[in-house]
């Protein structure tokens, strides 16, 4: 996700804990597309 984003111009700004607290729950089912969304919306420079 994260090189896709690079790739197309998203600039991101995030600590590694907020990264890995978003991994691990998009991996144990606890976040959806909006979820996600909102993260990237949310760290977006």
């Amino acid at each position: 996700m994260l090189v896709f984003l690079a790739v197309n111009g998203y600039e991101l700004r995030y600590t590694q804990k907020e990264l890995v607290d978003l991994i691990l729950d998009v991996a144990d089912g606890k976040r959806e597309y909006e979820d996600i969304l909102s993260w990237i919306l949310k760290h977006q420079v």
